[in-house]
């Protein structure tokens, strides 16, 4: 069995009903659209984490925006621009990790800085 991805044009050719290949669909060419297996990460459940559970500490900007990319690259994919996706997705995605090493890296030292004020105490 194979499983190779159709993608299929279902968008109109045009607004006025004339099948006019200038215009074609969303202004894109066909060489530069991906198959349907192909279809660029969004990362808006990592986007939606972060802001949910790392925007207690001040870095709830980047958290915001990386939620912002995911969404606009979400709907680029929809859209049918692929290249725009997986730009915003590639934004989000940089933003996500930035936001998770502070947010680690700021829990962690709060933790060390909590266990060292205890044994300086005790």
């Amino acid at each position: 069995m194979s499983s190779e991805a159709v993608c299929l044009d279902l968008q109109p050719r045009s607004y006025d009903g004339a099948d006019n290949e200038e215009k074609g669909s969303a202004g894109l060419k066909p060489a530069s659209r991906r198959l349907a297996g192909e279809q660029p990460s969004d990362y808006f459940l990592w986007s939606l984490f972060n802001l949910l559970f790392l925007s207690s500490y001040c870095f709830c900007c980047l958290s915001f925006s990386a939620l912002v990319f995911s969404i606009k690259a979400r709907d680029r994919k929809v859209i049918g621009d692929p290249e725009r996706a997986a730009s915003y997705g590639k934004k989000a995605k940089y933003l996500n990790i930035a936001a998770c090493l502070i947010g680690i890296g700021i829990t962690v030292t709060c933790f060390v800085a909590i266990i060292l004020s205890a044994e300086k105490y005790a």
